[in-house]
């Protein structure tokens, strides 16, 4: 059974945001268990927050996209 585009769009969606979590945020990546390749745990500089924000706002641009086009 295949799915739904809207469905398969929304699900590679939410795995491109879980990796992106793990990538900025590596301790919580610990905790959940997935294996990170950083070795700096916090990343909390000016720049990070502006990466995050970005990053944020293009996703939220995506999942409003799926929303309205499915």
């Amino acid at each position: 059974m295949t799915a739904h585009p809207r469905s398969a769009r929304l699900a590679d969606l939410a795995d491109r945001y879980w990796r992106f979590f793990c990538h900025e945020w590596p301790l919580y990546a610990v905790l959940a268990g997935e294996a990170t390749p950083d070795a700096v745990l916090f990343r909390e500089s000016p720049t990070d927050h502006d990466r995050r924000n970005r990053a944020a706002g293009e996703l939220l641009a995506e999942l409003e996209g799926i929303a309205e086009h499915g």
